[in-house]
């Protein structure tokens, strides 16, 4: 059995349609915490960078026949009740990867990270 919360690198290498779902939630929640990792902050774009081991799909099961194929997501991401790992890749890469990020992850009270959100945000 497949446990994706305990340990992400757990994901077998041909995600069922549940236990993809529970990758995706880790895939997820490890681009709120580490996606800063590979934030655009390079305005002459000199350095490359390898894609972050934490970041790929591939260390959650996700395969090149995943792409295109529906994952039950719950409505997060703004996405829907599913999406593809397609979808799901590019609103994280635009999130948590782009020029400009908001760091809220540390923050553990609900009512003060609403509020640093909304200040951040404008």
């Amino acid at each position: 059995m497949l446990n994706c919360v305990r340990r992400a690198t757990s994901c077998s290498r041909t995600p069922s349609s549940i236990s993809a779902a529970c990758c995706s939630a880790v895939f997820t929640g490890t681009y709120r915490i580490r996606g800063h990792l590979e934030a655009d902050l390079d305005p002459l774009g000199l350095v490359r960078h390898d894609l972050h081991r934490e970041l790929d799909p591939a260390t959650y099961g996700f395969g090149d026949g995943d792409w295109d194929r529906p994952i039950l997501i719950f409505g997060s991401l703004g996405l829907g009740e599913s999406a593809t790992l397609r979808q799901i890749w590019d609103r994280l890469r635009k999130t948590y990867c782009g020029k400009i990020g908001v760091e809220y992850m540390h923050i553990s009270d609900p009512d003060q990270k609403a509020e640093e959100l909304r200040a951040a945000i404008g």
